[in-house]
Order: C-alpha cells, then structure tokens, then sequence
C-alpha cells in the first residue's frame, strides 16, 4: 500500500506487509498439509500485474527447498550460525524486493539472465555481484555455488539504474536540460547487465524465453537441467537423509515433492525457446547491433525440445522405489482447516503428479501461439536455418511412440503419455477455435495416421503383454474415431 504524487509519481508513503508465517514455513512446510497437485498449479493460478506482488508466497518454497537440500547435503553443517544466515538472507532478499516497489520500480523478470552458469557457481563472484542482476526479478535459490549464497542480497545493476534515472538530481549549475540529463542515462539501456523484461512479458504469452519467473542464469535449459539433477539426487538419497527415528513419515511426502517440484518449472518455462524471440526495448538510433526481435538460434531451439525427450518424455524416467513410495504417507493432523478434506487421495498419487507434468509438457509444445510463431519466423530467417514445425512433430513423436517402433511393451506412465499425445494431435487437427495455422493441422493429420500405422503393424506381435496390447488397440479406435475412418 502506497500514497503518491498523482503529478510526480514520488511516493509520499509506503508500507511492507510480511506474515509470520513466511518465516516458519521453511520449517513447517506447509506443502505437507496441501494436495501436490493443486501445488503444482499455484503459480499459474496466480493472476500477475504490477499491482500484485507474490513474491513472499514464491520465496517460502525455495526457502524450503534450499533448507531441506542442504541440510541433507551437509553443506549447512547443522551450524546455529549458518542456519539463522540462511534465515536472515532470505529476509534480506525478499524486503529489499518490496522496498524497490515502494519506490516505483516493476517487476524484472530478465534480469535473472544476466551471469552464466559459470559465474553464479563461483562463491567468489556471487560474494562480489549476487545472483541476478536485479532484486525485482522472483528468483529461483542460487544450488551452483555450494551454499554460500543462495538469495539476492545486495541491489542489482538494473536497480541502481533504475533508481539513478527515478530520484538523480543534476549537479549545481549544470548546463544540461533535465531532458538531457535523462536520456543521458535512459540511454544506457542497451548495456547487457540492464536487460529488463517484466509482468506482460512473462507467463504463456510473452515471447522472449529470457523473461521467466523463478529461473536463473544466462543458460535457462541447462539451469532447469541441473535443478531436475539436483532434484533427483536429493529423491535418491531422500530416506538416508530424513528417515529417523521419532520423525513422521508426511515429512517424506513433503521433502519428495520438493524435489520433483524442479520438473514443473522446467517443463512450464523451456518451451519458449521454441519459436521464441528475444525483445530489446532499445529505440532507433541507439548504438545497439540487434533488432528489438531477434529469433533464438535454431540450435537453441532444438536444446530445447531436447530437453523435454530427454528429461520428461523419457521411457526411464519417474522411476522410484517402492520402498519409497511406501513410505510416503499423508499428513491426517486436523489443525489445518479444510485442507485434510480437500486431498483427492490419501496415498501418494505418483502417476497422477506424472500426468501433471506430461500434460503441462504437451499443453506448451502443442500451444498455437507457439506453432504460429515458428512458422512465421521462417520467414524471418533470410539466409540461415530455421526451426521447423515438421521437425517439432517427428521428434515428439518419434520420442513418445518408440515402443509402437521398436515392437516393445509400453510401462505406464508412458501409456498415459501416448494417449495424451493423441489427445493434442486431435485438438491440433479439429482445430475448432481456429489459432492453429494450416500446416498444423496438416502435419497433426499426418502423424495420426503414422502412428495408426505404426500400431496396425505391432498389434499381431504375440511378445506384448496384456496391458499393452489393450492400450494399442484403444488407441488404435481413438484414431478411427478421429479421422472417421470407416
């Protein structure tokens, strides 16, 4: 809440608000007490304007996260003084992010990409430059340097030019017009450490894949990479770590989706590279050597969708032990009203949360503001390589019927995979709201019935188990029914 100068924009008062509980969650870990899957959609559920600033909510879990993870990894030796720095830290970056509102900034959500993965892994650079080069980013926790910083601790450059060209005064006698002495330093915004991006860039429609909420670094595929990394090594050696004596079980349910938290960001945020343009607010004339949209380089492209065949749409991917899965129990305290009720299953849904990711997955890769970009950009690309829609389909198919290919039998979670990729193939080609462009639904056409071929010359193959057998078959009528076969 703020008053401010309707003529001036200066800010006359200003207020932070913090609840109690933002220092207790890393502690209490409220995620315990709340169905995973209605979790996995908090941030998207979250309606993001200027106004409207979430990052408290945002900065609890990666609190918890980094707390749970490096208390398991030792790298907060159980020390009192360590432990209340990681409190104190946190603090510090969430309030110098509500201070730069009280003083009129906006959110930057680009300013995450201003160091590499390189830089932020070095203790000493971050000890020198932070993580991120603006407080008004929602940053993700800092893992690369081995717990020596995991927030946002000091203003960015973005910040302080920011505040520079907001509250600078000119020099006594100066001969400049305020009008020049502003655009003096407005003019410094094509330098690399003030990229900016903010709320209306961000999210499902913006373009520019730099521009996220809760990512990091120069390189944001090889940083969700190395956090789904992080995240299944911290599952591997979870009931080593928090398995004890006189513990409660909920406390495994809780810590394990922490970890398997790190594939909802990936899979929400990568896919902007695909089709993907970097947006430079500079203007005409500034000495800038790039266009305000410039196309990300096709291989860049590819790394992207490399990333879901590899990490997501994998045959060996969500293995986990049973052993674990067991174990996994839900929290049965009543002292949290309503939430005891509101869980749709009381044992651990895993191929419910798989779904969750799968579908997320499709739902980006099969998005028509995307499929329109990457046709459109091929005509942006004069005289390099272009990354192409046909391309998008074969690889994700190739990638998600290998089985079908292969004459395998099909485990489950990727029988889940297959029949929610027909689903899109069939919202593609029906195409009722009309967003797709042609090609689209052409080449959604084409892969219907490749598969449906693929599936006609398995489906005799007498080493398939019964349960893969019966989902070609029902994959195979689904088909049908979408193409009207007779």
């Amino acid at each position: 809440p703020s008053r401010a100068n309707p003529f001036t924009g200066e800010l006359y008062d200003a207020d932070i608000r913090i609840g109690s509980d933002y220092l207790r969650f890393y502690y209490t870990d409220f995620m315990e007490f709340i169905d995973p899957i209605q979790v996995m959609a908090y941030e998207d559920s979250i309606m993001h304007n200027h106004d409207d600033c979430h990052y408290q909510d945002l900065m609890k879990h990666k609190m918890t996260y980094a707390w749970n993870y490096f208390t398991a990894t030792d790298q907060i030796a159980n020390s009192r003084t360590e432990m209340k720095q990681f409190v104190y830290d946190g603090i510090v970056d969430l309030i110098l992010h509500e201070v730069g509102h009280t003083l009129g900034l906006r959110h930057n959500f680009k300013a995450s990409s201003i160091y590499s993965i390189e830089e932020l892994s070095n203790p000493d650079f971050t000890e020198q430059y932070g993580v991120t080069g603006s407080v008004m980013d929602y940053n993700a926790t800092n893992l690369l340097d081995g717990g020596h910083n995991y927030f946002q601790t000091i203003p960015g450059p973005y910040d302080y030019w920011a505040i520079e060209y907001a509250y600078a005064e000119q020099e006594p006698y100066s001969r400049e017009t305020e009008k020049e002495f502003l655009e003096n330093i407005a003019s410094k915004s094509t330098e690399p450490m003030l990229a900016y991006g903010t709320d209306e860039d961000a999210g499902g429609r913006g373009i520019d894949p730099y521009t996220n909420r809760r990512d990091m670094t120069s390189d944001p595929i090889k940083h969700y990479i190395k956090r789904i990394d992080i995240g299944n090594a911290f599952i591997e050696d979870l009931l080593n770590n928090f398995e004890k004596d006189g513990e409660r079980y909920p406390k495994i349910r809780s810590v394990f989706f922490q970890g398997f938290y790190e594939y909802y960001g990936g899979a929400r945020s990568v896919a902007k590279f695909i089709g993907g343009i970097k947006h430079s607010r500079h203007h005409i004339g500034q000495n800038y050597n790039e266009y305000p949209l410039e196309i990300i380089d096709v291989s860049i492209q590819k790394e992207a969708l490399d990333f879901y065949i590899n990490y997501i749409f994998d045959k060996e991917a969500f293995q986990y032990s049973s052993d674990l899965l067991n174990k996994m129990a839900p929290e049965r305290l009543g002292d949290f009203e309503g939430t005891l009720w509101e869980m749709n299953r009381l044992d651990f849904p895993l191929h419910s949360i798989v779904k969750n990711i799968q579908n997320t997955s499709l739902y980006n890769l099969f998005n028509s503001r995307i499929h329109n970009r990457v046709i459109d950009n091929k005509a942006k690309v004069p005289d390099g390589e272009a990354f192409e829609l046909d391309y998008l389909f074969n690889k994700i198919t190739e990638s998600i019927w290998d089985e079908v290919h292969n004459g395998q039998n099909i485990n489950s979670f990727r029988r889940q995979l297959q029949t929610l990729h027909l689903g899109y193939l069939e919202q593609v080609y029906n195409n009722e709201k009309n967003n797709f462009p042609n090609d689209s639904q052409s080449l959604s056409r084409l892969h219907l019935g490749i598969i449906y071929k693929k599936i006609e010359n398995n489906i005799n193959n007498n080493s398939l188990d019964d349960y893969t057998l019966a989902h070609l078959l029902k994959s195979k009528d689904t088909i049908s029914q979408i193409l009207d076969f007779e």
